[in-house]
């Protein structure tokens, strides 16, 4: 490999020529897609530099593209039922379940195995993913940090799988040799891998039964965050759920932590306040002489 033809001004080239090149749906690149193509090269070149393929890392000396800071605007507790009770009865409920409760990317709902589930343990491992590239091609690969993770199923997401999986036994034995086979928790009505777009229509659609504001996957995937840390969830333990791997990432939900202190300090506050005289429980020492009183208490 020559190092001529990586040096960082061809990464940086090539990260403009990205940020300038519109999204297959026409819409500006976003920043953060920039961002993590440089750290995805930055990683890659690394280990090439390690291997003793490159003498540097080409993409670790450009600068990374400025990310505006987001507001993150998660489902509340009511809208997160409302949206499950619009799927309801629904083919693909257990999957809005399962990324509510526990916050699963779009790849990787949509390609999301049997073979990593255990209905009878009440496990889900993530690991199988599906993008598309800008070409429309499926690509299979892993997770987004390249860990899989494992987590406990709620009871209703394990009994909706479960239906679920009787449900596509049954449209498999309709379609007969018109199925595709795979191994796809939750396939498109064909068997085939489910389409992004098409099921962010269908999240759309659902938000608009539901009369909640329409929102997109990931941030199906934030809620499961702020919900987890609002029913008292170690961060530590959302961290495994969610896969995040660095504690930096929580930070995203300060607003939330930081809701959750001001809670405790109120009922803090409540349990150590000092009762007022009127209830001031009696006692039974409020006739004894101070000297009898004190050499009780003693």
């Amino acid at each position: 490999m020559d190092d001529e033809h990586l040096s960082p001004a061809h990464v940086a080239r090539v990260l403009d020529e990205l940020a300038a090149k519109p999204t297959s749906r026409g819409e500006p690149r976003a920043p953060k897609t920039v961002a993590d193509v440089r750290t995805t090269l930055a990683r890659d070149f690394g280990q090439a530099q390690r291997w003793g393929l490159l003498s540097r890392n080409p993409a670790a000396l450009v600068d990374p593209p400025h990310v505006p800071a987001t507001e993150i605007l998660p489902l509340s507790l009511d809208e997160a039922r409302s949206l499950l009770t619009a799927v309801a009865g629904h083919r693909l409920e257990s999957l809005y379940t399962v990324a509510i409760a526990h916050g699963i990317r779009m790849s990787e709902a949509i390609g999301a195995q049997w073979s990593y589930v255990d209905l009878a343990a009440g496990t889900f491992e993530v690991w199988p993913t599906l993008t598309r590239t800008m070409e429309g091609e499926v690509v299979e690969g892993g997770t987004k940090n390249r860990r899989r993770r494992r987590f406990v199923l709620t009871a209703t997401a394990v009994e909706q799988l479960r239906h679920h999986e009787r449900r596509l036994a049954e449209e498999r034995l309709a379609l007969g040799d018109a199925w595709t086979v795979s191994d796809l928790v939750w396939p498109s009505q064909v068997g085939t891998p489910l389409g992004h777009r098409a099921l962010l229509r269908h999240l759309h659609g659902a938000c608009a039964r539901a009369g909640i504001r329409r929102v997109s996957f990931h941030t199906l995937r934030h809620s499961a965050a702020t919900l987890l840390l609002a029913q008292g969830v170690d961060s530590r333990v959302v961290m495994e759920i969610l896969g995040h791997s660095s504690p930096t990432m929580m930070r995203r939900y300060q607003h939330v932590v930081d809701d959750l202190k001001h809670g405790a300090a109120t009922a803090m506050d409540a349990a150590l306040r000092s009762p007022t005289p009127s209830e001031t429980p009696s006692s039974g020492l409020d006739d004894v002489p101070p000297e009898t009183e004190f050499r009780q208490l003693r």
